[in-house]
């Protein structure tokens, strides 16, 4: 054993990092992560049949539980045609897994049992357990989540209504542990946008000062400078490329007081 002799160097492959999406239904998260190279979607969402993606279940399988769930992902881990694996939703995933400890434990909700927490640790370990066997895979990892609005001080001392993930608390911790970046994908006027920097009003995680920032060139206005949110464009396979670029420093993004006019 021995003490390290350089600093650790962050990839310089967005696959390579945690990565989490979340926004409203419909907006094209599914489909932007269905870009991925060779993605496999988990698709616990119910009749989900618009996005042209590998997915499991298939339409016309029986919808996804917990114990299903660990036997497609041993098949998915050990198949190196898959790249990429997607989680849509993490919120159905986690509910997933709270069912089955729960039914293992033959009650239906943890706080039933007077066990001091230890159904809620079971439950933690084991949704925990089974989502770092992909993030320690050779594979990408999206997980994908819905938004709702919530209530949080400002720093103005008057509550404001902040965009946030609707998973539960458990998961959302989960994220906030291990992904390197965290994306709001919304709108802005009439555009598309994802924010890879937020604020008070929208929460997101970006792990990097070196990614995501203005292009240094000529005629870029405030060049090297880490902005906000990047422009989706009109497809999937626009918002894509759109995306890689923008990790490489390459598309001029959106600064937070020119969305909101702050």
């Amino acid at each position: 054993m021995s003490l390290p002799t350089k600093p650790n160097e962050p990839p310089t492959n967005l696959f390579d990092y945690g990565l989490f999406i979340y926004g409203e239904k419909g907006i094209g998260k599914t489909s932007l992560a269905a870009q991925f190279p060779d993605a496999l979607v988990f698709q616990w969402e119910p009749r989900r049949r618009n996005v042209r993606v590998l997915q499991v279940p298939e339409p016309g399988q029986d919808e996804l539980n917990w114990e299903s769930f660990l036997q497609y992902q041993e098949l998915a881990l050990g198949e190196k045609k898959i790249k990429t694996i997607v989680i849509d939703t993490i919120d159905r995933a986690y509910d997933a897994c709270l069912d089955y400890v729960c039914q293992s434990r033959g009650v239906t909700h943890p706080n039933e049992l007077n066990d001091y927490g230890q159904t809620w640790a079971l439950v933690k370990k084991e949704f925990e357990d089974a989502m770092n066997r992909f993030l320690f895979s050779d594979k990408a990892v999206v997980w994908i989540s819905h938004a709702r609005y919530r209530v949080v001080p400002g720093r103005l001392g008057v509550e404001v209504e902040q965009l946030v993930p609707t998973c539960k608390p458990a998961a959302w911790a989960y994220v906030r542990a291990v992904c390197d970046f965290a994306f709001a994908y919304t709108w802005f006027e009439y555009q598309r946008v994802l924010y890879v920097r937020g604020g008070e009003l929208i929460w997101t995680g970006c792990g990097t000062n070196e990614h995501f920032l203005q292009p240094s060139k000529k005629g870029v206005e405030r060049p090297g400078e880490p902005y906000n949110a990047i422009p989706m464009g009109n497809s999937p396979q626009e918002s894509y490329k759109n995306l890689l670029n923008a990790f490489q420093n390459k598309v001029e993004g959106l600064f937070l007081e020119d969305i909101v006019g702050g």
